[in-house]
């Protein structure tokens, strides 16, 4: 992924002053630092081509700032170690030691009722979570129970998906319990769909569906509000306040997770259904990120990097209909190429500062991180889908099988490293000798597709 720096610190690269700081598998992460005093100088921002579904990127590439409690949690070590080393003294009736030890934990206790998070980016960050998994439920509104029907494909694509996030977004509709006014929201779309709309609404078996979601969205609130209202406490209420959110952010993650649920609805549905879990996750994932425990932040990355993998490659075993494909199509493709990545370099972030030595984290604790400005419409507002008129230009040259299989090679390189053997195994046996393992590997996920049927 490339990021966007400041002009100044860009020049400051260009003149060997400053350097783009990297992950020890040498990717480039979204940190500029000064060679001449070794300070971190800038977060920069994701490029605005990227346009995550579910992850705000302005909550994620701001992960730096706030991290001077890794000095606290050094100043922590220092005070145990003091107390270790003074044993001895104690034990010989140095009479003040008891005092200077006791100056040491209140200066420490003080720091960490000092400590100052990106408030604002946090919340930021949360709106934006709150703002995506209200538009994504309300989609279900359209989709139904069941078999989705055609008339709602156009209505619940993901370039609806992104004006209705904007319109979300600048207040023009409002969310309310995890659902927002479609009628209103969709009042250009025509008679056909507002009729849908009502015909989805008084399904009872969606109703019923409804309800849970309605229940999930309530506890998430609920979560995001204890979530901001703890980053205000002193570091032990914080901590309880942060631990009673992630229970109920896990209640609502199991509605939404619902296997009964999931069993009902169509591959669309489930998308959607899986789509808000994912939101929840992340959340879950931020709150240990708030305290800092780096360990659990990365376990949680991966776990969750893992989940939308296998939920994608469910979600395609599950579709029945090419119109299913175009729509999910473009939809998972974005997932693979954007909402992935803002998650991996996440993790790369979390990981690089895990592994720094003491003396770094000390100079990230002074340098005063400033991100690069950006403004959350500059990516929002834009309603281009390249990923569709990508599927446009290769549905043609593909078939159903093809498509969906397509799909899970996209989320799942494994899977994808089985269909490339398959296809040499077979190709070779069939005497066409051009397709070797090196010529196959550089294949695109259609090409591999289209061969491995074409072999079957």
């Amino acid at each position: 992924m490339d990021y966007i720096f400041s002009t100044a610190t860009q020049a400051l690269m260009l003149s060997g002053k400053a350097v783009q700081v990297a992950h020890k598998t040498g990717i480039l992460l979204p940190i500029a630092r000064c060679l001449v005093t070794g300070r971190f100088l800038e977060v920069a921002k994701p490029p605005s081509s990227t346009n995550p579904l579910i992850f705000p990127t302005q909550l994620i590439f701001g992960a730096l700032q706030g991290y001077q409690t890794y000095q606290t949690h050094t100043g922590f070590k220092k005070v145990r170690s003091d107390i270790q080393e003074t044993q001895d003294a104690i034990n010989t009736g140095v009479a003040d030691i008891n005092k200077n030890l006791t100056e040491g934990f209140n200066a420490v206790i003080n720091e960490v009722k000092g400590i100052q998070y990106d408030v604002a980016g946090i919340t930021d960050g949360i709106k934006a979570i709150q703002q995506n998994l209200g538009v994504l439920q309300a989609t279900t509104a359209l989709i139904g129970v069941g078999t989705v029907a055609n008339i709602a494909i156009s209505a619940a694509s993901l370039h609806q998906i992104l004006k209705l996030r904007e319109d979300v977004r600048q207040m023009r509709v409002e969310i309310k319990d995890g659902f927002i006014d479609l009628k209103k929201a969709l009042k250009d779309q025509g008679a056909e769909i507002l009729n849908h709309i009502d015909e989805v609404a008084a399904d009872i078996k969606f109703e019923q569906h409804r309800v849970v979601l309605i229940h999930a969205y309530s506890q998430f609130l609920a979560a995001t509000k204890l979530i901001q209202n703890s980053l205000a406490c002193e570091t032990h209420i914080r901590d309880q306040g942060l631990a009673s959110a992630r229970h109920m952010l896990s209640v609502a993650l199991a509605d939404y997770r619902n296997p009964q649920l999931l069993s009902e609805t169509s591959a669309l549905g489930k998308l959607r259904r899986m789509e808000c879990a994912w939101a929840i996750e992340q959340t879950i994932i931020m709150t240990y990120q708030i305290q800092k425990q780096s360990g659990a932040v990365n376990q949680g990355l991966q776990s969750l990097q893992a989940t939308i993998r296998q939920d994608i490659i469910d979600v395609s075993n599950a579709v029945q209909s090419q119109e299913e494909i175009d729509l999910l199509y473009p939809e998972i493709s974005r997932i693979c190429t954007q909402d992935l990545a803002v998650l991996s370099s996440w993790q790369e972030q979390s990981e690089w500062i895990q592994s720094l030595p003491t003396s770094d984290l000390k100079l990230l604790e002074i340098s005063e991180l400033s991100p690069v400005s950006q403004e959350m419409s500059s990516a929002l507002s834009n309603f281009e889908v390249p990923e569709q008129k990508i599927y446009e230009e290769l549905k043609p040259k593909s078939h159903f099988d093809s498509l969906r299989d397509q799909l899970k090679l996209m989320a799942s390189p494994e899977l994808r490293s089985k269909y490339e053997y398959e296809v040499v195994e077979k190709a070779q046996a069939a005497g066409h000798k051009a397709l070797k393992a090196d010529v196959v590997k550089q294949s695109s996920d259609m090409a591999i597709a289209n061969l491995y049927h074409y072999f079957l």
